[in-house]
């Protein structure tokens, strides 16, 4: 991209980053960035954005200005409402000229005006970069700057629906095979967020090597989340009064490493996560609508709704309560965590939910 003014944002944070990265790659071949200047769009003044855009460099040849949050930065400030007519809809007076003249509709209390102004004077040797990762509303003052003397380039994190196939994709981008179980495996336990999955994919990816087949035991091996799934399991067949199948994944538990207060820990953390469920299922929710609301892979809201023919909102929280007073006697050595975790899981199977 040659120089001018380009900005990466979206809820894909993954994909921004990366774009990020690309645009330096394609600014900077050889790894040298000595004409490169970073800003924090936090903190930074208007004033040193102004200098770092319009300043030519010194031994000619392209800069980039890389500046971070700078549009986030007034998302806050511009909700609380500037007084009436003085929105960023405004049109700004002709006339003028300095940082006080904003190149497009900035209203002239706005604070992000100066910081308009300084966008509307870029070298024309001078690529600026902004990327951000936080939301950014339609209405955000410097989007219309951008929008309309630069360019915009919005990621949308990929929907529920489609995030196995993104798994799939990613998994080929880095040169491994997955088996067709393995991507609602990781998206049940890990969500929807790219970010935390391809960090999971990189490191199933080193283990099994370039051209390596990723199973469902490679995963259960290396990430932990999939555990979850095994406490829930554990957890139903208890309340199901199966407590010889709840004691057998209890065991396999403890048998894989995990240890006593961790599958507290876990099953702590499904009693929350049932307890959310339950309440929005009461509010009638459609089972999509309580996943987005609550973050999770659909078919793991699926789940969750159906262990709630065992338990009773009263049961889960006493159950809640009783899982940290057991954490809390394992802590203090008054009892002993495998003994403790059995009689949890028997007492459960005897009616206590």
């Amino acid at each position: 991209m040659s120089a001018g003014l380009v900005l990466l944002y979206g809820s894909d944070r993954l994909a921004v980053r990366e774009r990020r990265a690309a645009l330096l790659r394609e600014q900077f071949p050889d790894g040298d960035d000595l004409a490169l200047t970073r800003l924090d769009g936090a903190k930074c003044s208007a004033d040193e954005l102004t200098r770092a855009v319009s300043v030519m460099p010194f031994f000619g040849g392209q800069s980039v200005v890389l500046v971070d949050d700078l549009l986030t930065r007034f998302e806050a400030k511009r909700r609380k409402a500037a007084p009436s007519g003085d929105g960023a809809g405004d049109v700004a007076p002709d006339g003028g000229g300095g940082a006080d003249t904003a190149p497009t509709a900035v209203g002239k209390n706005d604070p992000a005006r100066p910081f308009a102004a300084a966008l509307g004077q870029i070298a024309p040797t001078t690529l600026i970069i902004l990327w951000e990762r936080g939301p950014i509303l339609k209405t955000n003052s410097l989007l219309k700057v951008v929008s309309k003397s630069g360019t915009v380039q919005v990621f949308d994190a990929p929907k529920a629906t489609e995030i196995e196939d993104w798994i799939f994709g990613r998994a080929r981008a880095q040169g491994v095979r997955l088996k067709p179980d393995v991507p609602r495996l990781l998206a049940e336990h890990l969500g929807t967020d790219p970010e935390t999955l391809a960090g999971e994919l990189t490191k199933l990816a080193l283990y099994v090597g370039e051209g390596g087949l990723v199973d469902a035991a490679t995963v259960r091996l290396l990430t932990p989340q999939t555990r979850q799934a095994d406490t829930l399991a554990l957890l139903n067949a208890a309340s199901d009064n199966r407590p010889a199948q709840a004691l057998s994944l209890l065991h396999e538990l403890l048998g894989d490493g995990v240890v006593p207060i961790a599958i507290i820990g876990m099953l702590a953390s499904q009693v929350r996560k049932l307890l959310q469920v339950q309440t929005l299922a009461a509010h009638h929710l459609p089972s999509a609508e309580i996943a987005a609301r609550l973050a999770m892979h659909p078919y793991a809201a699926k789940m969750a709704g159906e262990s709630l023919r065992h338990y009773t909102p009263a049961g889960l929280r006493a159950l809640h309560t009783r899982l940290l007073q057991t954490d809390q006697a394992i802590k203090t050595g008054q009892a002993d965590g495998e003994a403790a975790l059995e009689l949890l899981v028997l007492d459960l199977a005897r009616g206590m939910k």
